[in-house]
């Protein structure tokens, strides 16, 4: 079993484009608090543009990497982050860029879903929600969100009968 797959499996992830560094680990203190960084890229070939649907005959190029601090769920009691290096692509038919996607995160976000799952599940337990935020190292308003995301309200409406 390779490096790569014990951390895949550390922090329960399944994507297998995601590739680890060989110095992947890192200690760092982030906003006070003392983080473990895994350092990671993702890259893979590409068949079609999402943006205009053309194949790859040669018409997409790869456009550098952008660099995304993912949150993810603590590990030894340590806040937990995921640099990753995510592919870049141009298109020459429609001159436009794209990145390379994955399950970790929703697109423009960047508090991983199982952090997101983290929070839902302690909402299930009788505590309030600063004390989910601190113990998710993730703000109250990230809590609500996640709340209004994942459990339906059923709100009285008032204007009818």
């Amino acid at each position: 079993m390779s490096l790569t797959d014990i951390i895949l499996k550390t922090l329960n992830l399944r994507d297998t484009n995601i590739k680890f560094y060989e110095k992947s680990i890192t200690e760092e203190v982030i906003k006070g608090k003392r983080s473990l960084i895994y350092h990671a890229y993702l890259t893979y070939e590409v068949e079609t543009c999402p943006k205009c649907g053309c194949l790859n005959n040669g018409l997409i190029d790869k456009h550098g990497f952008k660099l995304s601090r993912i949150k993810m769920p603590s590990v030894s009691k340590l806040n937990t982050y995921l640099y990753l290096n995510k592919q870049r692509y141009y298109c020459n038919h429609c001159k436009a860029s794209f990145m390379c996607a994955n399950d970790i995160v929703n697109r423009g976000c960047f508090i991983s879903n199982n952090t997101k799952l983290s929070i839902a599940t302690d909402m299930g337990k009788i505590i309030s929600e600063k004390d989910i935020a601190k113990n998710n190292n993730v703000s109250s308003n990230t809590v609500e969100r996640v709340m209004d995301s994942y459990y339906d309200s059923s709100t009285v409406w008032k204007n009818y009968l």
